[in-house]
């Protein structure tokens, strides 16, 4: 992932995030932010996400490399 730029490092973040259904909470439990809008806060960190949460983005990271533009096996695979 050290090849992407910012942008398609926030392109890939985005659709992995939707892919496993991440949501971001608010205290009275409805959802305060999808995918999109908690890769654009730049001030939300992993210390801002519940136990769940910061699971499911570390098993993101994981397969992030497999997902990312140029992937070995992707050769058909469009980046939308």
């Amino acid at each position: 992932l050290a090849g992407l730029d910012a942008a398609a490092r926030a392109a890939l973040a985005e659709r992995l995030l939707d892919w496993a259904g991440f949501r971001r909470y608010g205290d009275d439990g409805a959802v305060a932010a999808d995918a999109a809008a908690c890769v654009a806060d730049a001030a939300l960190t992993c210390g801002a996400l519940s136990g769940g949460q910061r699971q499911l983005v570390y098993l993101l990271r994981c397969l992030a490399p497999c997902f990312a533009p140029g992937a070995p096996g992707l050769a058909g695979v469009s980046e939308a």
